[in-house]
C-alpha cells in the first residue's frame, strides 16, 4: 500500500497509508494532521486510484511543492518529496520500502509522532538527501 512519511517537521517519523484518499492539513477534517502554522487547514490530498497516486493542492495559501517546484496536481513517483509549509513528506509506492530504509521498525501506521525513544530506535538513520532538480 502506498504511504507518506513525515521526513521534516513537528511529526517527523509519522507514517500514513494512502488507501484511497488521504487529506493533509492542520484542521480536524484532515486524516494526516500537521502541527505547522504555515500549513492550511486542508492543504493537499493524496488519491490512490488506477494503480497510481496523485497529489492535489487544495487551494492552500502557501502552496504545495513537489521536489522543489510548486504544483497543483501531479502523479507521484516513489521517493518524491512534498513540502507543505515547514513540513516535508516523502511518498513511497509501497510501505515495504520504509522497511528497506529503516528496518523492521518502520510499520506504516497512522499514529502520533514518535517519541524520542522511538526515534532513537531507528538508529539515527535518515532518508537519502533530495537530489537537486
Amino acid at each position: 500500500m502506498p504511504v507518506v512519511m513525515v521526513a521534516e517537521g513537528g511529526r517527523t517519523g509519522q507514517v500514513a497509508p494512502i488507501s484511497r484518499l488521504l487529506r493533509v492539513g492542520r484542521g480536524s477534517e484532515a486524516e494526516l494532521r500537521l502541527d505547522d502554522l504555515c500549513v492550511s487547514r486542508l492543504h493537499c490530498s493524496f488519491e490512490h486510484a488506477d494503480a497510481e497516486v496523485t497529489l492535489r493542492d487544495l487551494r492552500s495559501l502557501n502552496g504545495t511543492r513537489l521536489n522543489g517546484r510548486r504544483v497543483t496536481y501531479e502523479v507521484l513517483r516513489s521517493g518524491d518529496r512534498i513540502r507543505l509549509g515547514k513540513t516535508v513528506l516523502v511518498y513511497f509506492d509501497d510501505g515495504g520500502e520504509l522497511s528497506e530504509l529503516f528496518g523492521a521498525q518502520a510499520d506504516p501506521v497512522l499514529g502520533p509522532a514518535p517519541n524520542d525513544e522511538e526515534t532513537q530506535a531507528l538508529g539515527g538513520r535518515q532518508l537519502p538527501p533530495l537530489e537537486p532538480a
